[in-house]
């Protein structure tokens, strides 16, 4: 279950479980994943809404991503939304996105007879609150990010040649008319952002430390 280790040599593997018990558990799982998520780091997503189908709720995300440094979010992107049954005890954490899924991660560490408050690295403990809270998720229209996508494409020969990411994401700010959801949308992903980027920093320690 979850992203499959990358490669066969190198840091010490790490494992990562997600549980998000919120209506809009889908989206913030794959969002959050997307910024936590690192090499040689495997990753489970474990939602209330697990059996809920695929939609294109993602779509303003994905279209964003030129924003952000998301290096896995093609993989992450792939990974299966799990019900708490088919969880695995045995990654190494977990990480409550909200309160709901820190209650979830409960019972199902109960069941198993397993002492998730025991730390596991420093103060990371078995199962963790995330450390900040994540505003509701901010649903765009299909109209809104459409149009957003087609400003992107607008300007795709230009980009391409701007071999710099950080350059390719100036050059678009200055070019694209953000409206105000879509402004409001990447403040989310910006909040969403800091407070995922500490256990990106954990996940790299616990590799750098264990290798």
């Amino acid at each position: 279950m979850g992203a499959e280790l990358i490669g066969m040599s190198g840091p010490y593997p790490t494992s990562v479980t997600l549980v998000s018990g919120r209506e809009d558990a889908n989206e913030i799982l794959y969002v959050c994943g997307a910024f936590v998520h690192y090499s040689y780091n495997s990753l489970d997503l474990i939602s209330r809404n697990a059996e809920a189908e695929k939609a294109l709720n993602l779509a303003p995300f994905l279209i964003l991503d030129f924003l952000f440094p998301m290096d896995y979010l093609d993989a992450v992107i792939k990974l299966p939304l799990l019900k708490v049954e088919q969880a695995s005890p045995n990654t190494l954490f977990w990480i409550a996105l909200d309160e709901s899924g820190y209650n979830l991660a409960k019972r199902f560490f109960y069941k198993h007879r397993i002492d998730f408050a025991k730390p596991v690295y420093k103060n990371v403990k078995k199962l963790n609150h995330i450390g900040g809270k994540i505003p509701p998720y901010p649903y765009l229209s299909k109209k809104v990010w459409m149009n957003l996508l087609d400003g992107i494409l607008l300007y795709r020969h230009e980009r391409r040649r701007i071999r710099n990411s950080i350059e390719r994401r100036e050059f678009l700010l200055k070019r694209l008319h953000l409206s105000p959801e879509v402004e409001a949308y990447v403040e989310w992903m910006n909040t969403v952002e800091e407070i995922m980027l500490p256990w990106r920093r954990i996940i790299q320690e616990i590799q750098s430390d264990w290798s």
